[in-house]
């Protein structure tokens, strides 16, 4: 991304086919978290790992790509993010909030956290707190030692994106 946001647009026309192909597939890339295979359907009112993932890639693309992509390309990416991040996770308080305090809590958290940093900071006041107990909850699935339940990868995965998380919220909104 920062190769492309600093070179020639000789290679643009490909990633925007990219960008738009992404934003083509509701699902977003990968249906496997809450794919339903008895009824072939799949949970849209839900911000599973993919979903979170690809928030973000799509958050930063917005960002940092905002004086070179189309602003048809911009908006699409602003629609689509409100539709599947924004809306969904404003219409469920309970998401991140479950059994057991996993990785994927970290991810959803800060991959939603992403597209209200970059696409709509206007609105994450009104969430801030929702994104901060949730990571709070991930947090406190950690033994006193670090410990993580579901191993160490995993919790480098969760801990990876929480880095990547305060940086930017640093970054934005200037809070330590």
């Amino acid at each position: 991304l920062h190769y492309l946001a600093l070179c020639d647009d000789q290679y643009l026309p490909a990633f925007e086919d990219l960008v738009n192909a992404v934003l083509e597939e509701f699902t977003w890339t990968s249906p496997m978290h809450k794919h339903n295979s008895k009824t072939r359907t799949f949970n849209y009112d839900q911000i599973d790992l993919d979903a979170a993932q690809t928030s973000m890639t799509l958050s930063l693309i917005y960002q940092g790509m905002k004086e070179k992509i189309s602003p048809d390309l911009r908006e699409r990416i602003k629609i689509r993010l409100k539709e599947r991040v924004i809306d969904v996770f404003e219409r469920h308080p309970e998401f991140y909030v479950t059994n057991e305090a996993s990785n994927w809590i970290a991810v959803q958290t800060t991959g939603t956290a992403f597209a209200y940093f970059y696409v709509f900071p206007e609105r994450f006041p009104a969430v801030e707190k929702r994104i901060f107990d949730s990571i709070d909850y991930y947090l406190s699935g950690l033994g006193e030692d670090g410990y993580c339940f579901e191993g160490p990868d995993y919790w480098g995965y969760g801990f990876g994106w929480l880095n990547l998380f305060f940086d930017a919220y640093i970054n934005v909104f200037g809070k330590r």
